[in-house]
């Protein structure tokens, strides 16, 4: 929990201030992924052993949608939350449908208990399909328009029409008229 209340802390801190805003992005947005390799590392790694590339992987990615994300919003929570968020989906994806006989973490070196599983998950296939192609189809559709984030503005927002949490206030958009 403390944890949490520091980088909380930290992303309003940092979006008050006047850091450039690729700056910021490249700091807060692998800050997620950052998370859950620690997080992976500490949970994982006395069970399947240290691997470097693996811990390095959620940062990566993370930073990657990240950077996405930041086209679109201007909230540096949600950037960080995003890249989160999106870095978990894509990783899991990938271990449960390319990798899907292969037993992680604390599973391990385990007997596959219920392998009729293995086969019963194939049916949700299309459902998680179907979730990526609308999430890439929403991300392709908000591409085509005009973007006001952090790395698409024509013209950042100063610090003091920004909200920490969500963003531009009506500041910015009284400022536009």
């Amino acid at each position: 929990m403390a944890v949490v209340v520091l980088v909380g802390a930290g992303l309003v801190a940092l979006q008050r201030s006047h850091v450039a805003p690729l700056t910021a992005v490249l700091l807060i947005g692998s800050l997620g992924g950052w998370l859950s390799a620690f997080g992976g590392a500490i949970k994982d790694a006395p069970i399947e052993g240290f691997e470097r590339l693996k811990f390095f992987r959620s940062p990566a990615i993370a930073l990657a949608w990240s950077l996405v994300v930041a086209c679109f919003t201007t909230g540096y929570l949600f950037v960080a939350l995003c890249g989160l968020g999106y870095t978990v989906a894509t990783i899991e994806t990938y271990k449960t449908f390319f990798f899907p006989s292969r037993p992680r973490g604390k599973f391990a070196g385990k007997p596959v208990l219920y392998p009729r599983l293995l086969t019963w998950r194939h049916r949700f296939a299309p459902v998680y399909a179907g979730i990526w192609l609308a999430v890439l189809a929403n991300f392709a559709l908000a591409w085509s328009e005009p973007r006001r984030g952090l790395l698409g503005a024509s013209s950042a927002p100063t610090a003091a029409q920004v909200s920490p949490v969500s963003g531009p206030t009506d500041a910015r958009a009284a400022t536009a008229r």
